[in-house]
C-alpha cells in the first residue's frame, strides 16, 4: 500500500473514532433526559441502553421505588463506559475498534427487535438512518486497523510526516497546524510504541502487542 493509500486509512480510523464519540455523547446526554422522563431526544444514539432505562422506569413507576431506576442506571451507564473504554484505547490499541463494532452490532440487532415488535413508524427510518451510518465508519475503521496493522512504525511515521508537509505546500499559513495534525493521529501511540521486526525482506512490521 502506497503512502497516500496509508493516509487514507489513517483518516478512515479517525472518522471512526469520530462518530464513536458522537454516539458516547449522545447516548449519555439521551440516558440522562430518560432518566427525568423527558420527551426530547437527540439522534445518534445507541438503543440498548435507553431501553434498559425505559423498561426500569416502568418497573419503578408500578412499584413506586427507585431500586429498578438505579439498576437500569448502572446497566446503562455500564454500558456506554465499555463504549467510551471502546473508544479512548482505540488511540494505543486499534484492535478495540473491532470490539466498538461487534458491540454496536449487537445494539443495532436489539434495535430491530424493538422495531418489529414495536410496530414500524415513518419516523423510525431516521434512527435506521443513524444506525446504518455510525455502522458504515466502524467497519471502515476496522478495514483501517487491519490494513495498517502489517505496516512498520518507521515507515508509517515516514508517511504521516510526508503527510504534513503537502499540506504545508498546499496551505502554507496553517503550517503549524497542518504538522500537529499529521503527526497527532488516532494511531499515533501505535508509532511511538510500536517495535520494528526487520525480516529477511525489505518490509517492516509492528510488534504484534500494538494492533
Amino acid at each position: 500500500m502506497d503512502s497516500t493509500g496509508i493516509l487514507q486509512q489513517i483518516t478512515n480510523f479517525k472518522k471512526a473514532r469520530s462518530n464513536l464519540l458522537l454516539v458516547i455523547a449522545f447516548t449519555t446526554i439521551n440516558s440522562i433526559l430518560t432518566v427525568f422522563n423527558s420527551s426530547f431526544y437527540l439522534l445518534f444514539s445507541a438503543s440498548a441502553p435507553q431501553l434498559i432505562l425505559q423498561i426500569a422506569r416502568l418497573f419503578a413507576d408500578e412499584s413506586n421505588s427507585n431500586t429498578s431506576l438505579l439498576i437500569g442506571l448502572i446497566m446503562a451507564f455500564g454500558i456506554i463506559l465499555i463504549y467510551f473504554l471502546c473508544w479512548y484505547f482505540t488511540e494505543r490499541k486499534r484492535a478495540m475498534m473491532l470490539a466498538a463494532l461487534i458491540l454496536f452490532s449487537i445494539d443495532s440487532l436489539i434495535f430491530v427487535i424493538m422495531v418489529l415488535i414495536g410496530g414500524f413508524d415513518i419516523s423510525i427510518l431516521i434512527d435506521v438512518g443513524f444506525h446504518a451510518w455510525v455502522l458504515y465508519y466502524l467497519v471502515l475503521g476496522v478495514i483501517a486497523w487491519s490494513k495498517l496493522r502489517g505496516i512498520g512504525s518507521d515507515y508509517l511515521e515516514t508517511v504521516l510526516k510526508e503527510g504534513a508537509q503537502s499540506l504545508n505546500t498546499i496551505y502554507p499559513q496553517n503550517s503549524g497546524m497542518n504538522e500537529q495534525a499529521g503527526i497527532n493521529t488516532s494511531i499515533q501511540g501505535d508509532v511511538e510504541n510500536a517495535q520494528p521486526v526487520i525480516d529477511g525482506s525489505t518490509s517492516l512490521h509492528t510488534d504484534d502487542n500494538n494492533v
